[in-house]
């Protein structure tokens, strides 16, 4: 695989997410899908789907959903995505996680379970998530079963302060790492509990204690800032979303990333898509074009300041979906960083 200076992306998707299927056993207040029905991928076409990436030298598929323990096939899926040589990761709450099931998927192969904890707490986890007991039973079991394992951590106003205890608690139970997520609106457009900047520098400073424990997602813009400003690369800075990594829906259809689900196209070349797609090549111009320093595309919220912000050349905030239209997003909040 060769990043293409001049396209703005890699020639082929380096990593994949799957929305294996609707169901989920658990209500989280943040989700940003809003799935009202039971639907799950249809299998055959996601052994197709594994050929076609494998063919294309992809490198890992991340199964998400939804909960991807309740697809019905997913020991199939991690053991077809083994025979054509794909990395496998799970993103999942653990809720429906047993330690049968968990031997189940060791067999098969998979490469590593990510769990989702936003706090050490009851009370501090369910304040956006859901199943705080389940995903602290999960966790033991895993680590039992000896899966390899990495905490899902959404950064918010509330837990911030708990990201230590939850530090803890992931080494006690030989979690490999934590990722450090992004807030992000729900599926109603809300953002609970956005963090300011007094928030961001005390994650900044324990991102700094913990280098190698604390992976950063690369589209938490601001944090990325914080942490190495200037010195950030700039081909890899803020959003990889349509130039490093694509996703998939539980319809079959394409996307540039899980979030942005209102833009996707239902076809079935996955070669043809990254080659081809108009809303790929608008991200990838968009990326080419602040580059330059020059207005990208429009920027939902944004005022004029980011003309004239030192981090300019370096920021490439996430993408929302509005009217059919792709829009820079700064997550309906004003830049905390300037």
């Amino acid at each position: 695989m060769k990043y293409n200076r001049k396209q703005a992306c890699y020639d082929i998707p380096i990593n994949v997410n799957i929305a294996l299927t609707e169901r989920c056993n658990l209500h989280c207040p943040f989700c940003f899908h809003d799935y009202e029905g039971e639907a799950d991928l249809d299998f055959a076409l996601l052994k197709d789907y594994l050929k076609q990436l494998a063919k294309m030298g992809t490198y890992c598929v991340q199964y998400s959903g939804g909960d991807p323990l309740l697809y019905p096939y997913l020991e199939e899926a991690i053991e077809c995505s083994h025979e054509h040589g794909l990395y496998t990761r799970l993103s999942t709450s653990g809720s429906a996680l047993t330690f049968t099931y968990a031997k189940r998927l060791k067999k098969v192969g998979l490469d590593c379970c990510h769990l989702s904890l936003n706090g050490s707490t009851q009370e501090i986890h369910n304040r956006t998530r859901d199943g705080f007991s389940e995903t602290m039973e999960a966790l033991r079991i895993v680590s039992e079963v000896e899966i390899p394992c990495t905490i899902n951590w959404v950064a918010n106003h509330e837990n911030i302060p708990d990201l230590i205890r939850v530090i803890e608690i992931a080494q006690s139970m030989n979690v490999k790492n934590i990722d450090i997520l992004a807030n992000k609106p729900s599926h109603t457009m809300e953002l609970l509990f956005p963090y300011n900047y007094d928030d961001l520098i005390q994650l900044k400073q324990l991102c700094e204690e913990y280098p190698e424990y604390l992976n950063v997602e690369s589209c938490f813009n601001e944090l990325q800032l914080l942490l190495y400003g200037m010195k950030l690369p700039i081909v890899g800075k803020g959003c990889r979303a349509g130039r490093f990594h694509m996703a998939i829906d539980v319809r079959g259809r394409f996307l540039p990333c899980p979030h942005l689900e209102a833009l996707g196209e239902k076809t079935e070349d996955i070669a043809a898509y990254w080659n081809t797609n108009q809303v790929l090549k608008q991200i990838r111009e968009s990326f080419q074009r602040g580059m330059g320093q020059e207005a990208a595309l429009p920027v939902g919220g944004e005022t004029s300041s980011c003309n004239r912000c030192r981090y300019l050349r370096y920021c490439n905030p996430c993408y929302v979906a509005q009217n059919g239209q792709l829009l820079r997003s700064k997550d309906n909040r004003t830049c905390i960083i300037q």
